[in-house]
């Protein structure tokens, strides 16, 4: 939908406005919610109640890597699920998943955290049922489809279409703006403090989100790597908003942005393919044909994400669990809370300028990451999709995967410097952090962190740091389900620690042990 066009009127929907259809996009162009958000005289968002839809982050030309690009411009997919209870006193939990590319929705959305689970290990003949693990009994819960995978989709402007691939700067800068204007818009929220919950290339967006958060002036410092003016407004724009001020102090800053939840999370990059789990851990113990990392040419007989299971074990729950979200438009509503078909920017209509959306035609079981997910429902209620390469539901964006032009790779070990070092720096700036340690996850090697820590400051490129370890006997307060603390010795004499519990999981925890998890980060959030 372009800025001037007049504001989507579902076929035979009433109008809540004169001349104003429902879903946001009245009140702002860059909008389009579900129906049932209420809007104030100033289009924000009243009270809270559950909520779905995309925010609109434009094309825009910054610098990263001091190099000048330009970015498409991306509808971003967002579901809200309030706390339980008294949501305006509860943190706001921001989920995403990473990939680069892979869907929130298909994964932490469908697997044991939010209201609703599409677990078919725990739905049985049902494909969607109430989660008695629902993080909404501690926290208000913002997931977030990463541009171009899940229900996100760029559009071309003008017939520009820039490059979808992953630049790890410009993608942390979004997932900010995403996260700071959901807050601008929805004030009952904005006394609450964010944490955010990232899992495996998550790691990366979270360091960096949080690093953009406190070193908020180097968007605009033309000297530093990475120069971002829409990031900088949206920051200004939240500052002004709930600090009074456009240039809060880090105390300040702490107030809202002070915890992280990192599921099996890419810290140090590629020093983190350099180390193997500790001696006595992971999953050749107890399957000899499965390795540990750095992997032999051959690729294993079992699930690389849990290696104790057959070859294709968690992507077949990940389908069907995706597959069974979109089989129905009641069963979609069911899980989002909203009636989907009150948003705007899913109508094929509207989307007809969609490119880079997914690089293969779909297939059915065995799934493979990078199909779109088939649903003879959606294209009923919302239209047969115009463009070829276009997709209501994509677990897996591979193009995304793929860096952006000039852009370093995301795993090489320049990046694994930088978010290293992001790491420590939010630690030592008072982050809260959690990390999981699961056994039988071979994709992100999660042990290794600390060693991939210390072969950066031995290598003189982390000076803040002194030494980095893991001690697994140690306990944290209040007692999570396993024993476990990251430590980090800084060079001013002062050391942080984050609890690291072992999950008898694979990558994806939130499938394996959600129980666990959930009560684990309960105890630690006070």
């Amino acid at each position: 939908m372009a800025m001037s066009d007049a504001p989507f009127q579902m076929p035979g929907a009433p109008t809540t406005t004169p001349g104003c259809g429902p879903g946001c996009l009245c009140a702002d162009p860059t909008w389009s919610c579900s129906g049932n958000v209420v809007l104030d005289g100033s289009g924000h968002a009243v009270g809270t109640t559950p909520e779905a839809g995309f925010l609109q982050i434009d094309t825009e030309t910054y610098k990263a890597e001091n190099v000048s690009r330009t970015s498409p411009r991306h509808r971003v997919w967002y579901s809200f699920q309030p706390a339980q209870s008294a949501p305006a006193t509860k943190p706001l939990a921001v989920f995403f998943n990473g990939g680069p590319g892979a869907a929130t929705t298909s994964i932490l959305f469908d697997f044991n955290t939010a209201p609703m689970t599409l677990d078919p290990q725990r739905t049985g003949a049902s494909t969607i049922q109430p989660n008695p693990y629902s993080w909404t009994q501690f926290a208000n819960l913002l997931y977030i489809d990463a541009p171009g995978a899940g229900f996100s989709y760029p559009v071309s402007v003008n017939g520009v279409e820039p490059d979808v691939g992953i630049d790890i700067d410009r993608d942390a800068g979004m997932f900010v703006s995403v996260v700071l204007r959901f807050l601008i818009r929805h004030p009952a929220l904005q006394s609450t403090n964010v944490f955010l919950v990232a899992e495996s290339y998550g790691g990366v967006r979270a360091e960096l989100m949080l690093q953009d958060l406190y070193n908020y002036t180097s968007l605009t410092n033309s000297s530093a790597p990475y120069n971002d003016a829409q990031v900088s407004a949206d920051e200004a724009a939240y500052f002004q908003a709930v600090f009074g001020t456009a240039t809060p102090t880090a105390a300040q800053l702490a107030t809202k942005f002070n915890r992280q939840l990192l599921i099996e999370p890419v810290l140090v990059g590629a020093w983190q393919e350099l180390e193997t789990h500790p001696a006595g851990t992971g999953c050749v113990n107890s399957n000899p044909n499965c390795w540990v990392a750095p992997p032999p040419p051959a690729l294993p007989a079992c699930d690389a994400y849990d290696c104790d299971k057959q070859v294709a074990w968690s992507d077949d729950l990940e389908y069907n669990a995706a597959t069974n979200l979109v089989a129905s438009v009641a069963t979609l509503n069911t899980a989002l809370g909203v009636d989907a078909t009150t948003i705007a920017w899913m109508y094929a209509s509207q989307r007809t300028n969609v490119y880079d959306h997914f690089s293969s035609p779909p297939q059915s079981e065995p799934y493979e990451p990078g199909y779109c997910i088939p649903s003879q429902a959606m294209s009923q209620q919302f239209g047969k999709l115009a463009a070829s390469n276009d997709c209501y539901l994509l677990t897996q964006n591979d193009i995304v995967f793929d860096s952006y032009g000039s852009a370093d790779s995301w795993d090489d070990y320049p990046t694994g410097t930088q978010v290293g070092t992001a790491f420590a720096n939010n630690l030592a700036a008072g982050v809260k952090t959690f990390v999981t340690l699961a056994t039988f996850d071979m994709v992100v090697d999660t042990p290794a962190i600390p060693a991939a820590l210390n072969d950066i400051i031995n290598r003189g490129y982390l000076p803040i740091l002194n030494d980095s370890g893991y001690n697994s006997t140690l306990a944290w307060t209040p007692p999570m389900s396993d024993p476990g603390v990251l430590f980090a010795d800084y060079a001013n004499n002062t050391t942080k620690t984050a609890p690291m519990p072992t999950y008898a999981s694979g990558h994806s925890v939130t499938m394996r042990t959600p129980d666990l998890l959930f009560h684990d980060a309960l105890a630690w959030y006070p």
